[in-house]
């Protein structure tokens, strides 16, 4: 995995470029995909139906399951980069952490941060999540 490092938790543009460059690592599909699973480059395909989540690897959504050649609704499961929600929001509940940082990092750069991570970009994260003073006043 590529390391991002700032310096004093300043996000130099340096810093910016590697971060967009990983993310368009983390997040390339492979256009033959699309031809080899028939799926659109649009919001639907030919059938209506919506893009397939697993294709990006970002998200994938379990709703049914095979029951002897049946296929059988289950219980949904959604996994983000292949790691259940439901784990990782208890993760998170136990430790007493909202997790929002380390979701979307996760999202947009395919790993959960490490600590060493997470505490590098925090300063940035904090910096860019201000409430404008009219939704903060009310």
């Amino acid at each position: 995995m590529r390391e991002v490092k700032l310096r004093k938790g300043i996000l130099f543009m340096r810093d910016l470029q590697n971060l967009a460059a990983l993310c368009a690592e983390k997040n390339r599909i492979d256009p033959e995909l699309y031809v080899v699973n028939n799926v659109q480059r649009g919001l639907r395909d030919k059938e209506g139906n919506g893009v397939k989540a697993g294709l990006t690897q970002i998200s994938t959504i379990t709703s049914f399951k095979n029951v002897e050649g049946v296929k059988t609704p289950c219980e949904g499961v959604l996994r983000y980069r292949g790691i259940d929600v439901k784990d990782m929001c208890a993760g998170f509940l136990d430790t007493s952490r909202y997790g929002f940082e380390e979701v979307a990092y996760l999202l947009l750069f395919g790993d959960l941060p490490t600590c060493a991570q997470e505490q590098e970009l925090r300063p940035c994260w904090r910096r860019s999540a201000s409430c404008p003073r009219t939704l903060s006043a009310t």
